[in-house]
């Protein structure tokens, strides 16, 4: 029956196979091997994958041990069948760095032997010289080769200083053995020769660049490396820069190296730069933000890299004081200034020292000159991408609002600038041409209002007397027994007049020249100023700049010249447009309050509104930190305010049509005599442009956080338009259909 079913472990799909014993170990790895042909089909490559020799100092006997054991067995083994070729991964690793030694014969037959090997790593071992120039078979090429701490020990021309002699070095030839290196490991251990070597046989040709030329010349033509990857754990030892420095030496490292990742001292990244640095295109380095000055001008020696594509920049242990205001830091600066134009991508990761206190705070975020930042990052053609890596805090999403709140898209420039950003650039420039095209037609208003009314106009005066002499009549009529005397009745319709002639004006004028200015800031932000706002006509990205109304009482870093532009000119065109909309939606409401003939509840309604909606343009001027949350609310408010008056001045005035006979309730009874169309009462009464203005918010509300500066531009200039051809119209008709034919 066994041979007949399968076991319920055969009946797994491979796949599912593969996926578990991805999760065990070598001990479990190797029982599968034997639970079943299935099993061990699928186990068996995986169990030979990675190899571990361990060296130690003392084996005891004569037996071969560790590299030495291995190579004997794979000289026993065919290597094109068998276990050897499937291993991918070989890792050597020393107890003792001092006494355990590796033979660079015993490396030789190791790489001839493994076919498929692709990563190759030492740790804490010692290279023995060879005794003669040795041959290397044919350089084998790898993935990965990691010498995470490796010594090497010195040969006799580096024991003797004679120059006479075969330059040979240990190093080299343990490098003659490899052709193509895609991923070059160095530390974070030392890499550098024996302890027990004279201090100044480490400083021949590690230093000296005439003796690192020829030792490198020994370097097989096959010989490169794609990427280097260099990690000190102590830049004040001086053992990674040694073989960087005779890596750099060699022709064959300067022609082939593409990416660079280094976290060494200042001078070592200079000096390595200054080698490889003409063909990178990918480099990583770190520094601390709190290392002293350094009188060079360019520290890093970034001037050597011209080919650089991405930049990576670590910057480590951002501590209070490093970080305060008061602290100033060179190296930013001076790699912003002398980094290659040609980069595209840019990352800056900041860490914190784990053992400071308050590691949790993320106020250090703002010791940035975050100002300085995104004016040289903004003025990058070619960069597409920018990212920040901050350090795990409790507060670290208010960090990055603020930091978000004061960078432009440094993508925004006007010959990278997308479609949409095109088209929301020429959206606003045609509201702006449209409201100076409906400015300069109308303009013959104003001149009547300063030089007197044009004598083919109605009357202003008697259209603003018949209110009040109806309303008189009426009030005789329901108190008969106080009729106001001829005295009194003049004094109050004096001051009554005065009022109701002087407020539509001053409103109307106020929404009329604050959309004028509001439309020019908006013009010359886009032709005057588009380098300090980005805001340019080509489409450049201000949804950022827009929210960049920087803090600048509190922030000394930030206190530049264009900064200080930036936030002001921010600032005043946010209170200017806020002010506009809120003109306009007080004009609408004061025809609201004139179509209910100044009822009291109605006027105490229509002014708690107007009050919070001026309230909030107060705010703009306070509250600078929030601006782009206060605009939000207002236009929220607009839409919410603009929506109870537009209902209650569609209550009153379609009364008449469900049967309520009120006093401004004759609407049907004169479209049934004159036949006037129900949109032309609600354009002269209105209602329509109380509509669009509502519309207009709507549309500037969802439009805010797609374009910043036109979606607080839409709702200013377009309701002003509106409310103040509403206020044109009443004065121009003769006769309004309504009880009240005036404004108000």
């Amino acid at each position: 029956m066994t041979g007949q079913f399968p076991s319920p472990a055969d009946r797994l799909p491979p796949e599912l196979i593969e996926h578990i014993l991805d999760t065990v170990n070598s001990r479990d790895l190797a029982a599968c091997t034997l639970l079943s042909r299935r099993w061990h089909h699928c186990a068996h490559p995986m169990l030979f994958q990675i190899i571990f020799v361990r060296e130690v100092s003392n084996p005891g006997g004569d037996k071969p041990y560790g590299l030495s054991a291995l190579t004997d067995i794979l000289l026993e083994t065919e290597p094109s069948v068998g276990w050897a070729s499937l291993v991918r991964g070989l890792n050597v690793r020393g107890d003792c760095p001092e006494s355990s030694r590796v033979e660079i014969s015993d490396i030789a037959v190791v790489l001839t032997r493994l076919p498929s090997l692709e990563a190759l790593q030492f740790d804490g071992v010692i290279l023995k010289a060879p005794i003669t120039l040795y041959h290397s078979p044919q350089p084998t090429s790898l993935m990965r080769l990691s010498l995470c701490t490796l010594f090497t020990s010195p040969t006799e021309w580096e024991s003797s200083l004679r120059y006479d002699v075969t330059p040979l070095s240990t190093l080299v030839e343990f490098l003659k053995l490899f052709g193509r290196i895609e991923i070059l490991e160095i530390g974070p251990g030392p890499v550098s020769m024996t302890h027990d070597t004279e201090i100044h046989l480490a400083r021949r040709y590690w230093s000296r660049p005439e003796d690192g030329v020829a030792v490198c010349r020994a370097l097989p033509d096959s010989f490169s490396v794609g990427k280097l990857v260099s990690k000190s754990n102590n830049p004040l030892i001086s053992g990674l820069s040694n073989i960087l420095a005779l890596l750099g030496s060699s022709e064959q490292m300067q022609t082939s190296l593409r990416e660079l990742e280094i976290w060494d001292a200042v001078p070592v990244v200079r000096r390595i730069l200054s080698l490889v640095g003409r063909n990178l295109t990918h480099l990583s380095f770190k520094f601390d933000w709190g290392s002293p000055n350094r009188r060079e001008d360019d520290p890093f020696g970034l001037l050597h890299c011209p080919s650089l594509i991405s930049l990576h920049l670590r910057i480590w242990t951002p501590s209070e004081v490093t970080w305060s205001p008061q602290f100033v830091n060179y190296h930013l600066p001076r790699i912003l200034a002398h980094s290659s134009p040609t980069i595209q991508e840019w990352t800056i990761k900041l860490h914190r020292e784990v053992l400071a206190l308050n590691t949790k705070d993320s106020t250090y975020i703002r010791g940035m000159n975050w100002g300085r930042l995104d004016e040289v990052l903004s003025s990058r053609s070619a960069l597409k991408r920018l990212k920040f890596e901050f350090f795990s805090a409790a507060n670290l999403n208010e960090g990055l609002q603020w930091v978000a709140g004061r960078l432009r898209d440094p993508i925004s420039q006007p010959h990278v600038a997308s479609s949409d950003q095109q088209a929301a650039a020429y959206f606003g420039v045609g509201i702006c041409t449209l409201y100076l095209l409906d400015y300069l037609a109308t303009l013959d208003y104003e001149l009547a209002c300063v030089f007197g009314p044009d004598p083919q106009d109605e009357d202003w005066d008697r259209m603003l007397d018949e209110p009040l002499t109806e309303m008189a009549v009426s009030y005789s009529h329901a108190h008969p027994r106080s009729i106001p005397t001829r005295k009194s009745a003049f004094m109050k319709r004096s001051w009554r007049s005065f009022i109701l002639s002087l407020l539509p004006k001053v409103i109307y004028f106020g929404c009329r020249y604050l959309a004028l200015a509001t439309a020019c800031l908006y013009l010359y932000s886009l032709f005057g100023m588009p380098h300090i706002l980005g805001m340019g006509i080509a489409g450049t990205n201000s949804n950022s700049a827009g929210f960049e109304i920087l803090n600048c009482k509190t922030d000394p870093l930030l206190r530049t010249e264009e900064s200080e532009v930036a936030c002001h000119f921010g600032r005043a065109y946010a209170l200017i447009s806020g002010a506009t909309t809120a003109f306009a939606s007080t004009n609408l409401a004061i025809r609201t309050v004139g179509i209910w003939k100044q009822e009291r509840r109605i006027v105490a309604i229509i002014g708690v509104m107007l009050g919070g909606l001026w309230s909030l343009v107060i705010l703009n001027l306070v509250l600078v930190n929030s601006i782009g949350t206060i605009v939000y609310v207002t236009l929220m408010y607009s839409i919410v305010m603009d929506l109870l008056i537009f209902f209650l001045m569609i209550h009153k005035l379609y009364k008449g049509l469900w049967g309520e006979r009120s006093d401004d309730g004759y609407l049907l009874s004169f479209l049934m005599q004159k036949a006037m169309p129900t949109t032309a009462h609600l354009t002269t009464n209105g209602v329509l442009y109380l509509l669009s203005t509502l519309a207009v918010n709507v549309f500037s509300l969802v439009f805010f956080f797609v374009r910043f500066y036109v979606g607080i531009l839409a709702p200013a200039v377009l309701s002003a338009i509106l409310s103040c051809r509403l206020v044109r119209r009443l004065k121009d008709r003769k006769r309004s259909p309504s009880v009240n034919s005036v404004f108000v």
